[in-house]
């Protein structure tokens, strides 16, 4: 197969973003052991990207607003309720949005979208806290909406070429109970986990072909935190992800552990650190795509496990003492 040479012409392409600086306006308090914060934050947006090869331009100038809503209530043992309503914004990063076409490798090429607009996310939340003098426990349940959900989208560039671009395919819907613990057993031994399922929705068009995709979902992690010293830490965690379906098809399950170690030398002046990722190699990633004409397989991996060594010095060591 021939690769197209690279051409320095294909890379012309001007491109302005400017977000102005955001306006806040809070308003909280507490009423005996009741709690609320209101929020509202509005931004302006301006971004242009012009791709002078192609003649194409793309434009956004708009206003938005983000609405935030917390309320709280303490009991005497310990115990809070929380409720929540906050809208955010995820915007698509530079390279989501380059027009021109980059091959990765002798099989796929990769392709931005200028058009691409941010996603809005609406959440709903409901958390209870409760606290005992070595152990803290939350119970969060949430339902999260997601417009302009922003996806890989995978299609024929040439014969046994994959083109992968980026759209908006719809809206996608979670709705879930996280639960998350933190156990002191010991001075020396801390021990924190997390599970979260939810059931998850996903539809909208791809390719100008409707779709409504569902599953259910779900992820855990588990931390344990070891002092063998006052000076030496030894941290292992190990992370689960369920497999999920996609706007074209699906992504498998994979787990992956880290382990990490750090000490501190001549009076915390000198920290040394060492991180081995993916512990055993198992952090794989396998996707499908299964759409009308187009079905891939793609196995990823790292080269696992991965060593990183840290070393930081503090010159004075300077810390503010408290009043």
């Amino acid at each position: 197969m021939l690769i197209r040479p690279f051409q320095l012409k294909d890379w012309f392409v001007k491109s302005l973003s400017l977000t102005f600086p955001s306006l806040y306006a809070i308003l909280k308090g507490e009423i005996n052991s009741f709690g609320y914060q209101a929020g509202l934050r509005s931004e302006y947006t301006y971004r242009v990207v012009n791709s002078i090869t192609q003649n194409q331009k793309s434009t956004i100038d708009r206003f938005d607003f983000f609405p935030s809503l917390h309320l709280s209530y303490k009991f005497k043992n310990r115990l809070q309720f929380m409720a929540s309503y906050t809208r955010r914004i995820n915007r698509p990063r530079g390279w989501n949005l380059e027009p021109f076409v980059t091959w990765t490798d002798l099989f796929s090429v990769r392709q931005g979208n200028p058009n691409l607009l941010p996603e809005y996310i609406e959440s709903f939340e409901l958390n209870i806290i409760k606290s005992w003098k070595k152990v803290r426990f939350s119970a969060e349940t949430y339902y999260r909406l997601t417009n302009n959900v922003i996806n890989r989208v995978n299609s024929v560039y040439d014969e046994n070429v994959i083109l992968t671009s980026y759209q908006n395919v719809g809206q996608d819907h979670s709705l879930g109970l996280e639960l998350m613990a933190n156990f002191q057993l010991f001075k020396w031994w801390e021990l924190s986990f997390n599970a979260n399922g939810f059931f998850y929705r996903i539809e909208g068009k791809v390719n100008d072909n409707d779709f409504t995709n569902q599953s259910f979902n779900w992820n855990g992690r588990i931390s344990t935190t070891f002092k063998i010293v006052k000076t030496l830490k030894i941290q292992l965690d190990g992370q689960y992800n369920s497999a999920s379906v996609t706007s074209q098809g699906r992504s498998e399950d994979y787990f992956v552990c880290n382990l990490g170690i750090k000490a501190d030398f001549l009076k915390k002046s000198l920290s040394i650190g060492a991180q081995v990722r993916d512990l055993f190699a198992t952090g794989r990633r396998i996707t499908r795509v299964e759409d009308y004409d187009l079905e891939i397989y793609r196995y990823r991996f790292n080269h696992a496990p991965q060593l990183s060594i840290n070393i930081t010095y503090r010159f004075n060591n300077f810390k503010q003492k408290k009043k």
